[in-house]
């Protein structure tokens, strides 16, 4: 009996979504109409819209457009005004809210008197920071002249560039100090340095006969003190001598 019972609610489930398709489709097609209708409708509209849109567009381009270049000679004053040169001048450019419908001409002037003052500055900073640059190496060259005439050195200005964005206590003492330590390498230079001693028209007497002659002697590494004793030996022996450095 339960049998029966689930075969025939089965029945009429099927039955029922059957019903339920073949009226849909009924229902539907009105639907479908009404769709179709309103579509086409939309599609008059368009007709009738886009050609005044795509007007509008251009209307609102060349609007831009005019009101850009009231704005490039607005830019070009402040400029002027400000005697920006070319490296700050390409930084005051034009912002798009000046281009809106709702900016007005007073506003634009004053954000545009804001941003070139402060560009204004930065050109001032740098100009001032390039004449104490260059201020920095006209004092360094001229120090290293006058040190280079008094310790008979030949440094040259390259060794010095490293100070330029130093205080001008520190150059001298770099300075300073750079031309010690190449004073004191000079000194040493000299104490090593090979020397040649020339020994012309030696004359002595021995066992009372004359004799004459020439040498050339070459001597390495020699301090002020060995060249002292080799002076005094030979003026003791009464030799003509004559020192040459090599």
């Amino acid at each position: 009996e339960m049998v029966n019972v689930k075969n025939e609610l089965g029945r009429l489930e099927k039955e029922i979504d059957k019903y339920r398709l073949d009226n849909k489709k009924i229902m539907e097609k009105p639907i479908k109409e009404f769709e179709e209708k309103c579509k086409d409708l939309i599609e008059v509209l368009k007709n009738v819209s886009n050609p005044i849109r795509e007007q509008l567009n251009l209307f609102e381009e060349n609007r831009k457009k005019q009101k850009e270049e009231e704005v490039k000679i607005l830019v070009e004053n402040m400029i002027d005004k400000y005697g920006l040169e070319d490296k700050y001048a390409a930084q005051l450019t034009i912002d798009s809210k000046y281009l809106n419908k709702g900016q007005k001409e007073n506003d634009t002037i004053k954000d545009l008197e804001q941003r070139a003052e402060l560009l204004k500055n930065s050109q001032d900073q740098e100009k001032q920071l390039q004449k104490i640059k260059e201020e920095r190496i006209d004092f360094i060259q001229k120090t290293i002249e006058n040190k280079n005439k008094d310790l008979n050195l030949n440094l040259k200005i390259s060794n010095f560039m490293f100070l330029v964005d130093k205080e001008l206590t520190e150059i001298m003492e770099e300075i300073e100090l750079i031309f010690t330590k190449e004073v004191e390498k000079n000194k040493k230079s000299e104490e090593i340095r090979p020397i040649s001693i020339e020994k012309k028209e030696a004359v002595k007497t021995e066992n009372n006969s004359n004799t004459t002659a020439s040498y050339i002697f070459t001597i390495k590494d020699l301090t002020t003190n060995d060249i002292n004793k080799i002076k005094a030996f030979l003026e003791d022996e009464f030799y003509i001598f004559e020192f040459k450095k090599i």
